[in-house]
């Protein structure tokens, strides 16, 4: 079977659809099996969108302690489609430090 979502891969010996997010670093996340691919691709977007949640927070906590980021290096990041859709042409992982900034 052929993938046709980010994330989404077909499990011969489990004969169910595979849900993993790449993460920065090499690493992968889990999310589940699923029985229809499409359930598989939200559960990546979702799984995807509490991760950078969870980054932002984490972010925000050291912003407020004075980490010293500046605002010109903010207004120079990418943003996340940039980021995401560079990736997906490179066919590698999206690195969630790069989406933070």
């Amino acid at each position: 079977r052929n993938q046709s979502f980010r994330g989404v891969t077909w499990d011969k010996m489990k004969k169910m659809w595979r849900v993993r997010v790449c993460l920065a670093g090499g690493g992968r996340e889990h999310v589940g099996y699923f029985l229809n691919e499409r359930e598989g691709a939200l559960a990546y977007t979702r799984a995807l969108s509490r991760i950078r949640q969870m980054q932002a927070e984490q972010q925000e906590k050291g912003d407020a302690q004075g980490d010293g980021a500046d605002a010109e290096d903010e207004a120079h990041a990418p943003n996340d489609t940039a980021v995401e859709e560079q990736a997906h042409a490179e066919n590698k992982p999206i690195s969630l430090g790069e989406v933070q900034g």
